[in-house]
């Protein structure tokens, strides 16, 4: 069964992380409850024990889009699945420049051991927003230094996407890892997995910030938002599919708000 769920998943497209994920989610819940038992009484017992157990709204949401899938693969009635939970929405974390320069690049000088090759990646995240997953599909033969721009190719949706690097100064980490390092296996010679357990290894460090891969493509669209440019271009440079995943970076900064409020006082004062 379990063989013909994920045969059906290749045929329907579904990526390589998705196929594990979705097929581990399943064996979970056939080993609660039987085959010919699946029905909506115990699936809701079954998300019933999620709920008690304070497990995150996310993590339940994507089991439940795994049953559905494996329930359409039945044949079964999706809505057998309770419906999933709204998130909590929130404004995105991010980083600034400053923060990025005084804060980060020290620490990671002072405890790694391949420097140059880490301060490059940081400075490549921190100005392209790629995800942590779209680094290791670069190749150093579809990035261009000189003009910033850079492509990859996207197994999942089977297209390429076209990205720049924001700032100027990335530019230099990069030619300098570049140069000591020639490429193996793709522009900068990391998994996602080593990139995330870099991460995890650097959190213990910066206690003020959630530091893993999103808080730099957050930060990113910050950035890119701040120096004004429009949500449209961003949606584009992000790789989202609809603009109103965009729309959460169409916030201004408090601060702006603050000083635009500050002048308009000191305006009126002077009249």
């Amino acid at each position: 069964m379990i063989k013909k769920y994920e045969n059906y998943l290749i045929i329907n497209g579904k990526s390589k992380n998705t196929i594990t994920n979705y097929i581990a989610k399943v064996k979970d819940l056939l080993n609660e409850i039987k085959l010919e038992n699946i029905n909506k009484e115990t699936l809701y017992t079954y998300f019933l024990q999620f709920k008690i157990a304070n497990t995150p709204v996310n993590t339940v949401n994507n089991r439940k889009k795994a049953i559905r899938s494996f329930l359409q693969f039945l044949g079964k009635d999706k809505s057998l699945v309770p419906r999933s939970e709204t998130i909590p929405e929130r404004l995105p974390e991010f980083i600034t420049e400053e923060y990025l320069e005084k804060n980060i690049i020290p620490v990671i000088e002072c405890i790694s051991k391949n420097v140059i090759k880490r301060k490059a990646i940081l400075y490549f995240m921190f100005y392209t927003g790629l995800r942590v997953g779209e680094i290791p599909l670069l190749k150093r033969k579809n990035i261009d230094l000189n003009t910033r721009i850079f492509k990859f190719y996207i197994p999942k949706g089977k297209k390429e996407r076209l990205g720049i690097i924001a700032n100027k100064k990335a530019k230099i980490f990069i030619q300098d890892y570049f140069s000591i390092e020639p490429e193996i296996t793709n522009a900068f010679n990391i998994t996602k997995s080593a990139l995330q357990k870099w991460f995890q290894y650097y959190t213990s460090y910066f206690k003020d910030i959630k530091f893993h891969p999103h808080l730099f493509r957050h930060s990113f669209a910050t950035y890119c938002r701040k120096i004004g440019m429009s949500l449209e271009d961003i949606k584009e440079l992000m790789g989202h599919a609809d603009i109103r995943t965009t729309m959460i970076y169409a916030h201004v900064n408090i601060d702006d708000i603050k000083k635009r409020c500050d002048e308009a006082i000191k305006k009126k004062r002077g009249k």
